[in-house]
């Protein structure tokens, strides 16, 4: 009998559902959630322009053809910018 409770008791821990998805990097700004939309690209002061702040780090916009839904962060100081887009 003591056997029926322990295994019980493991089924309603295994039971728990597991993870199936991760968002991966995101960061809010402008009230929306930005994802990781790829890898950085260097820094061209011709090509972005500030849009704001994230935390203390510059958030641009690309103006050479850059889409409405992206934005780009600085990674360092003078460095390049990861960009992040909304979902």
């Amino acid at each position: 009998m003591g056997g029926r409770a322990a295994s019980a008791q493991r089924r309603a821990v295994n039971d728990v559902p597991r993870q199936t998805g991760n968002d991966g990097v995101w960061i809010e700004f402008e009230g929306a959630l930005w994802f990781s939309a790829g890898p950085v690209v260097s820094f061209n002061p011709d090509r972005f322009v500030p849009a704001g702040s994230y935390r203390g780090f510059v958030v641009y916009r690309d103006t050479m053809g850059g889409r409405a839904d992206t934005i780009f962060v600085t990674v360092v100081p003078n460095g390049p910018v990861a960009p992040y887009a909304r979902r």
